[in-house]
């Protein structure tokens, strides 16, 4: 990878990571097919440009896809096992990994899900998801 290529890559992450401390959800949008992706990238799935520009996904709500409860996990999450790691889908249609927060028997594929940020946790540790009580 060029060197130019490497300083595009860590200033989408920078910016995603930034986005994060302050609260934020920062993707990429393609300018020329509209594609958005969350976290951002520098090239577009979809059409392969590389015109992509940095937006806030204003989305906070989405639905769990899938999820999976870790009980052996590395040195720097022992403090939180056994912790849930699942895909959401946003209300608008991105993607993401995260921690998922709620009880485990609570758990279930296609429950709501509300962004919840850990200011305790720093990069994209941060980033998690909690269950929405529907009741």
């Amino acid at each position: 990878m060029d060197e130019k290529k490497v300083l595009e890559l860590s200033r989408f992450t920078a910016t995603y990571t930034e986005g994060l401390e302050k609260g934020l959800l920062v993707g990429s949008q393609c300018t020329n097919c509209g594609a958005v992706y969350l976290p951002p990238r520098p090239i577009c799935l979809d059409c392969k440009s590389t015109n992509m520009q940095l937006l806030e996904i204003t989305s906070k709500n989405g639905k769990l896809l899938t999820y999976t409860i870790i009980h052996i996990g590395p040195p720097q999450f022992r403090d939180i096992l056994p912790y849930v790691v699942g895909i959401v889908e946003l209300d608008s249609g991105q993607r993401i990994t995260a921690f998922i927060e709620g009880e485990h028997s609570k758990l279930a594929i296609g429950k709501r899900v509300e962004l919840s940020l850990d200011p305790e946790r720093k990069g994209n540790s941060r980033l998690r998801f909690r269950l929405v009580d529907e009741g």
